[in-house]
């Protein structure tokens, strides 16, 4: 038996691997809960780097995680209410509004790293911790935009939009870090690397949210136009 077989049917032979395999709610479900749980450890991570550094960014960072987790906890409640506690047009508005809140917070934060800029090199675990979430978080948002592309429900593609608001919030936070850290007090190098990145950062940040709002209302469009149609098939 071939190592990939093998390892399918361990997973078989459990309850929880055989609803992993098989239910396609249960397994969005669990990774939209995989994800909320990163994303609050590592918000957690940076609110404790801003106490210890003193540091505005990683404090904003911290806020812009734990938002990001709760963002998940949305999808993960609409999952588990089949539909009873949020609607697919709630999940999406509010997921939608809060991604174009935190584009505002990070183009506001990289305004505020310019004008109090931290001369303070960070630790090399710190660096280390960063970039590790960083091409996790890259993995993972990759992963989520191949399995969006091919479910095409919105639960995926509310978590890809989620997951890719994290990765480049993630690159913005590890190049400053990096720049901060391994810079040689290049200060126009600086605010050109950090401005362009910073700008990317939130015009993608504020498409993705855009975007979910847009797919929010669609969803309530197409909704009336099939009920419509099922009431003039009973007249």
């Amino acid at each position: 038996m071939k190592p990939i077989n093998k390892i399918k049917s361990k997973i078989e032979s459990k309850l929880v691997g055989q609803k992993l395999l098989s239910d396609r709610f249960f397994r969005v479900f669990m990774i939209a809960a995989a994800g909320m749980g990163w994303n609050m450890l590592y918000g957690i991570f940076n609110g404790v780097l801003g106490i210890v550094y003193g540091s505005v960014w990683f404090v904003t960072m911290c806020v812009y995680y734990l938002i990001l987790g709760c963002m998940r906890l949305t999808v993960t409640t609409y999952m588990r209410g089949k539909k009873e506690k949020l609607t697919q047009r709630k999940m999406m508005t509010f997921n939608g509004v809060a991604l174009i809140f935190l584009a505002v917070v990070l183009s506001g934060s990289v305004v505020l790293a310019f004008k109090y800029p931290v001369a303070k090199q960070y630790d090399e675990i710190v660096m280390i911790t960063i970039a590790t979430y960083t091409f996790v978080t890259a993995f993972f948002a990759i992963r989520n935009i191949i399995k969006a592309h091919k479910e095409k429900s919105l639960q995926m593609i509310a978590l890809r939009n989620i997951s890719l608001a994290s990765v480049t919030a993630s690159m913005l936070s590890l190049q400053r870090s990096m720049i901060t850290t391994f810079g040689e007090g290049e200060e126009h190098f600086r605010y050109v690397m950090e401005g362009a990145t910073g700008m990317g950062v939130f015009l993608i940040v504020l498409a993705l949210g855009i975007s979910m709002i847009i797919r929010g209302v669609r969803v309530d469009k197409l909704h009336d136009e099939t009920k419509g149609k099922t009431n003039n098939s009973n007249d």
